[in-house]
């Protein structure tokens, strides 16, 4: 498949478009909270490029400033090894990102920062410039019982209606890969996602959402709650918890 080998950089305009992420879902949103740059790495265990991005977000998935999402596509599967975390959800949230940002194609290893800009998953450069600015969002408080997670969204001026995600992941693995591009060598990745649901819409009332343990996604020892403009649009809250 064509669109994981294009390669992209990381250009001026984009890099303006970064600095302006800080404050994405608008004035009228009352109480807002510093939260994380969202980076969502679409990647696979049998692109050979993968890795050292892989490496590169691994030395931030400790950074109270980035909360990073790896989606594993199962489109290499074909070239000769199976990734074990590939997942057609990530295919089709990648296509989204397609459609949403105009690009003409999705490519791995590849990071979208806070639903807005795409990059090339090891670019450092446009990673450190995305981290540096300070963002506001949305406050969502995550709590959990024995059985429950809970999330409780506050009452907002918003007038934009928001798409609230479920995003669990498992913190770390190691898998030796004995075919394909990546053949012999054993990749570590971090904060793999191993299930996305889309929970409600969310129209700015306040609002607690009660979801049971029990519906998190195999292996999964993370959570993560994203609000979302439609359409895959811009990323306005974000947090995360341990499970």
């Amino acid at each position: 498949m064509n669109l994981n080998r294009q390669i992209l950089h990381c250009t001026t305009a984009a890099a303006s478009i970064i600095l302006s992420l800080s404050n994405a879902w608008g004035a009228n949103a009352m109480s807002p909270a510093t939260r994380p740059l969202v980076i969502e790495l679409f990647t696979s265990q049998g692109c050979s490029s993968c890795p050292a991005a892989e490496a590169l977000l691994g030395g931030y998935v400790n950074n109270p400033d980035a909360l990073i999402l790896a989606f594993h596509v199962d489109y290499w599967d074909d070239l000769g090894w199976r990734d074990p975390f590939g997942m057609s959800i990530s295919n089709q949230r990648q296509q989204g990102y397609v459609q949403a940002l105009k690009l003409s194609s999705g490519f791995t290893p590849q990071s979208v920062m806070d639903g807005q800009v795409s990059l090339v998953g090891s670019d450092r450069r446009g990673l450190q410039t995305a981290l540096s600015v300070t963002r506001n969002g949305i406050p969502i408080t995550l709590s959990k019982s024995d059985t429950v997670l809970s999330i409780v969204l506050p009452e907002s001026e918003a007038s934009t209606r928001f798409d609230v995600n479920l995003i669990s992941y498992q913190k770390e693995e190691s898998t030796a890969v004995r075919s394909g591009e990546n053949a012999g060598q054993t990749l570590k990745e971090y904060n793999i996602v191993r299930k996305f649901q889309k929970l409600t819409t969310w129209n700015g009332h306040a609002t607690t959402l009660d979801v049971p343990l029990s519906k998190m996604g195999d292996g999964s020892n993370h959570v993560a709650v994203i609000v979302q403009k439609p359409n895959q649009g811009a990323i306005v809250g974000a947090a995360s918890l341990v499970l």
